[in-house]
């Protein structure tokens, strides 16, 4: 029952995002709407901010369908997105390259961790990133282990994006990794 409930928290990307920030977890801002004319002023509100957002489907996986927000005419028509535009802060590199972590988490622990090196922002590997085998820090370990638990995840890939000012921030938690 509860492997079921947490692929459901998970698979829904803004219930996961309700789940992360209501433990308190650092994530990037972000928004939904079922309105085009909201998306649109989030859009606006980012970039008088000096930030872009990433557009993610719902229940979207392996890096398919996402965009990258810069303007209000880079938004998806509504019925690409079923009406439903979910906004995430981008988050420029931290180093001289685009790159994250993917944290496995079992049982309340961490397995393995990855990182995924993109040549372009998105890091996933289906959407062209390399990965290398990496020992995650025990700050990134702990932060990975408490956005599983805050699904109800028992085993996970959290992924974790290093921003700037070097904090780590949940992208989002994958309650059947790939």
């Amino acid at each position: 029952m509860e492997r079921a409930r947490a692929i459901e928290r998970c698979v829904d990307k803004s219930t996961t995002t309700f789940f992360l920030q209501r433990a308190g977890l650092p994530t990037p801002r972000t928004f939904t709407s079922v309105s085009r004319s909201a998306a649109e002023e989030i859009v606006r509100k980012a970039y008088a901010e000096g930030h872009k957002l990433v557009q993610k489907p719902l229940f979207g996986a392996q890096g398919k369908g996402l965009r990258l927000i810069a303007e209000i005419d880079d938004l998806s028509p509504p019925d690409e997105v079923n009406g439903v535009y979910h906004l995430q802060e981008f988050v420029p590199p931290a180093h001289a390259q685009h790159q994250d972590w993917r944290i496995f988490i079992c049982a309340g622990r961490v397995v393995a961790s990855m990182i995924r090196h993109g040549t372009h922002w998105i890091t996933n590997i289906k959407q062209g990133a390399r990965a290398k085998a990496a020992i995650a820090s025990q700050e990134l370990g702990d932060l990975a282990v408490r956005a599983a638990a805050s699904v109800g995840a028992d085993y996970a890939g959290v992924d974790i994006i290093q921003a700037p000012d070097g904090r780590f921030l949940v992208l989002e938690v994958n309650s059947m990794p790939a």
